[in-house]
């Protein structure tokens, strides 16, 4: 039975309302301060009661969609006077939780501005009987219009600098590769979500794609995968990927599949492609617009043992995002 799982461990004494701080000094907040102790990320974004601290910090924002109507999000901004690129965050199929709004924290923390945006009208769930009507509930051309309302805010948001990058997990994978799609962005990545389209469709990605799967995932299987990248070959467009020794929605630090050494590692590359896609400037650095730049340079990283498979199976056939989140058994990693 699927469950979701917390943790908590002795680290309380490092977020202790910055006692004794000397006035002069700005204070961290208390992601940051846990990250520099040394606390793992995992460990903090898997601890309900920080979570919900750092997510009443952060600013709720409306955006008025004209096919949808209001949509809403929250804004992290990162501690500095100088234009951030904006990262857009889609959460997964549990809506738009405060593990997310966790991750959103820390992104500002390393520069980005950050947005988490909420797809399921502020309601979140906490079973997978709920995720699977909440999501079952999306309609993708509603998503796809909030995502690329807030991508086209993001161009001219305060605090940005112009550029924006996409990263979803599962059910928020598959949504940030359509929004992709739908408007020009600078980055995405993909922590195990449907990845599908043919070439043809697949010429309207501007920027590079970063994709994270787990080589256990029976609902993304490595044969998806392989197909997807022969399209994007054949489109042109740059497709990269990684398999981890790890199954579906291996990096979600509260479910029972989290594997934290994959993690860990996808994590890294994650900083890396966002240091590479998305560079911080200086405060009198240009703005980019990405459409105008030239698009067409074609880098496809293959992962070793994934083959082409001639009976087709891309995984067609899955019916929603909410068919993507079905326990499964982790195989565990060395």
């Amino acid at each position: 039975m699927f469950r979701r799982v917390f943790w908590r461990e002795p680290w309380s004494q490092v977020l202790a309302d910055n006692r004794g701080h000397d006035p002069t000094v700005p204070m961290r907040p208390p992601m940051t301060e846990a990250l520099l102790a040394g606390v793992p990320l995992a460990t903090v974004l898997a601890n309900p009661d920080h979570c919900r601290r750092i997510a009443a910090g952060l600013t709720p924002i409306d955006l008025t969609v004209p096919t949808v109507g209001r949509a809403a999000a929250v804004l992290a901004r990162p501690d500095t006077r100088r234009p951030a690129p904006l990262v857009v965050l889609i959460h997964e199929w549990w809506g738009l939780t405060d593990q997310i709004k966790g991750m959103a924290a820390h992104m500002a923390s390393l520069g980005y501005l950050t947005l988490a945006v909420d797809l399921m009208n502020g309601q979140v769930a906490t079973t997978q009987d709920e995720a699977v009507a909440l999501s079952g509930k999306v309609r993708g051309a509603v998503a796809r219009d909030i995502l690329v309302g807030w991508i086209e805010w993001g161009r001219t948001c305060e605090g940005g600098d112009g550029r924006v990058g996409v990263l979803g997990w599962c059910f928020g994978g598959g949504l940030a590769l359509m929004a992709s799609l739908a408007t020009p962005v600078e980055a995405t990545v993909i922590y195990s979500g449907l990845t599908m389209g043919r070439a043809d469709d697949l010429t309207a990605l501007k920027g590079p794609v970063l994709g994270h799967f787990g080589l256990h995932d029976r609902f993304v299987p490595t044969s998806m995968i392989t197909r997807f990248a022969t399209e994007m070959h054949t489109a042109n467009r740059d497709f990269r990927h990684h398999l981890y020794d790890a199954g579906h929605g291996f990096a979600n630090p509260t479910s029972d599949r989290h594997h934290h050494a994959e993690t860990k590692r996808a994590w890294r590359r994650t900083l890396a492609f966002l240091a590479e896609t998305l560079p911080q400037r200086p405060s009198n650095g240009n703005k980019t617009d990405i459409r105008h730049e030239d698009a067409t340079k074609k880098r496809i990283v293959p992962d070793a043992g994934l083959g082409y498979d001639p009976a087709g199976n891309d995984g067609a056939g899955f019916a929603s995002p909410s068919d993507c989140s079905t326990p499964q058994t982790v195989k565990p990693g060395p």
